[in-house]
């Protein structure tokens, strides 16, 4: 079953269609909107998570989990004219995409990160041996231009850092 909080809607050849992510196994259920049938799936490697689009992007993005390698998660970038799968994005080992949206414009997606050791039970931690010192708890916000699918700034978020008191 599709996840509708992990799902989004555009306009393809004058009619909206919906993607959604299979949530539990990989891949992607694309709907007609007009008739409510399942138009076609978008294969993946990994398991299908969030999806997000902007009327001014020309494609969609989708994140995508590997619960049995514990890999982290990768980008998936869908081309909205064609509704194929065009390429994933690798982030640094051991990454996972928490949350992503467009900046008000369109012109950017930010994916909220974190590293692997946040998410990950203390077992499999113990397991990582090339886990980079850099890599453990940080969470990051990648910002990637939706057009050329650049990563264009990367901001690393401090825990606990609070904003100046207003005087």
């Amino acid at each position: 079953h599709g996840n509708l909080s992990n799902a989004t809607i555009w306009h393809d050849k004058n009619k909206a269609v919906l993607v959604s992510s299979q949530k539990a196994q990989a891949g992607f259920q694309v709907i007609d909107t007009e008739t409510w049938q399942l138009i076609k799936t978008i294969d993946s490697a990994g398991v299908g998570n969030l999806v997000r689009s902007h009327p001014q992007s020309a494609f969609a993005f989708a994140t995508l989990d590997f619960p049995a390698t514990n890999r982290g998660s990768e980008l998936l970038i869908i081309d909205k004219k064609t509704i194929t799968a065009l390429r994933q994005i690798k982030l640094n080992s051991g990454k996972t995409i928490d949350d992503m949206a467009f900046s008000q414009n369109g012109k950017f997606i930010i994916l909220k990160t974190t590293s692997l050791k946040s998410t990950m039970p203390k077992t499999a931690i113990a397991k990582i041996t090339r886990l980079k010192e850099e890599d453990t708890d940080t969470q990051e916000l990648l910002f990637i231009d939706s057009s050329t699918l650049d990563e264009v700034k990367k901001i690393v978020l401090v825990p606990g850092l609070k904003s100046p008191k207003k005087q």
